[in-house]
């Protein structure tokens, strides 16, 4: 998994971590989001093989707008993402990069009661992503489309 799939699938990254807090309702939702957040996980490959992978995510708020940087790195993989979101009625609109590796392309999706539900997109590049957090932790999942990768999952904490 050297070539251009590898480097599609490892743009899986860009939005890892754009969370909202979950959890009750608040008056900004926002509000926790903003600074910076870090964790591991691991990337999961379809022959069953796993690697340890750690990220750190920096938040950005203004309004309902959302910009999220994410560097992660493990043995065998970097990834260098920024995501540039809007959160308007409970859907999310926005593009996301993969610096690193020159990928780029849309996320589109939805709020639910503990995070996000999104769709990520590039020219030749497709995944869901599954979302949740707390005031101190988020988690993710990741599940890429035609890909060496069947499964990213991570947990990062800023508490």
């Amino acid at each position: 998994m050297r070539g251009t799939m590898a480097k599609m699938a490892r743009a899986a990254g860009v939005p890892l971590c754009v969370l909202l807090p979950a959890g009750e309702t608040r008056a900004d939702p926002l509000g926790e989001l903003p600074g910076r957040w870090s964790g591991s996980g691991s990337i999961r490959m379809a022959n069953g093989t796993t690697e340890s992978v750690k990220c750190v995510a920096t938040y950005f708020v203004s309004g309902s707008n959302i910009t999220q940087n994410l560097r992660c790195a493990s043995p065998g993989y970097k990834i260098d993402t920024k995501a540039s979101l809007a959160v308007r009625g409970g859907q999310v609109t926005g593009s996301w990069e993969e610096r690193q590796y020159a990928q780029a392309g849309a996320v589109t999706g939805r709020m639910t009661s503990s995070g996000f539900n999104l769709t990520i997109s590039g020219a030749q590049f497709t995944a869901s992503l599954h979302l949740t957090s707390t005031a101190c932790k988020q988690s993710l999942s990741i599940t890429p489309k035609g890909f060496d990768i069947s499964r990213i999952s991570a947990g990062l904490a800023k508490c």
